[in-house]
């Protein structure tokens, strides 16, 4: 199953759009939920965060997706049970082929393995006159 087949699939919201949003906001990651349903409603939004502390303003915004990024199995595993079933939750990362089984066993929903497109070697297929 892939993360997101096109780019109108969902709202990917990550800590670019949310530092420019704390600009002007004290809640950034509400705001940026409160924008996209706004702009597309129905349509899924996904906040990534780097952080524990966030976990409960994504939830507090009613973010359909959490996207773990850069955390430890361990952090992991806490993501998840602060989650509890009220959003999707997956994880992106230091994730490899060694080390998917371990990141699946968090209880994620959804891990992204960047092995998988980032190790395919190019074809130079140009064609030169």
């Amino acid at each position: 199953h892939n993360h997101r087949y096109g780019l109108d699939e969902k709202f990917v919201i990550n800590k670019k759009h949310l530092s420019f949003l704390a600009k002007t906001s004290k809640s950034p990651i509400k705001e940026a939920v409160k924008r996209a349903r706004k702009y597309r409603p129905g349509i899924n939004v996904e906040i990534a965060v780097e952080s524990l502390d966030l976990i409960e303003e994504a939830l507090a915004a009613e973010a359909d997706i959490i996207m773990l990024e850069r955390m430890t199995i361990p952090q992991v595993c806490q993501a998840v049970k602060i989650i509890n079933h009220r959003a999707r939750v997956e994880f992106k990362g230091c994730v490899t082929l060694e080390t998917v089984l371990a990141f699946a066993q968090t209880g994620v929903d959804g891990i992204s393995i960047k092995d998988l497109t980032h190790s395919i070697q190019d074809l130079d297929i140009r064609l030169k006159f």
